[in-house]
């Protein structure tokens, strides 16, 4: 029997490892979206609608700031500097 060079075998158990991880013989994911509480939905759509509330705000405190930034330059130019 030929003998392989360990660099061929850790590549081939490389490639072996790699399908294997690629083609599972099963799929779990179909038995976990059967079994998983259809009210779990509306935590992921809460905490979403959260997400979206503190992005907006994020927005408005950017624009804000943007805002003062622009009248204090224009007071700036016009030589008011309080």
């Amino acid at each position: 029997m030929k003998t392989f060079s360990p660099r061929t075998t850790t590549l081939v158990a490389s490639v072996l490892g790699a399908l294997v991880l690629a083609f599972p013989a099963r799929s779990d994911a179909h038995h976990y979206d059967d079994d998983w509480n259809p009210g779990a939905w509306q935590g992921v759509w809460h905490e979403r609608e959260e997400l979206d509330q503190v992005r907006d705000a994020q927005q408005r405190d950017w624009q804000r700031l943007q805002h003062e930034q622009r009248e204090m330059n224009e007071a700036r130019r016009a030589g008011d500097w309080y």
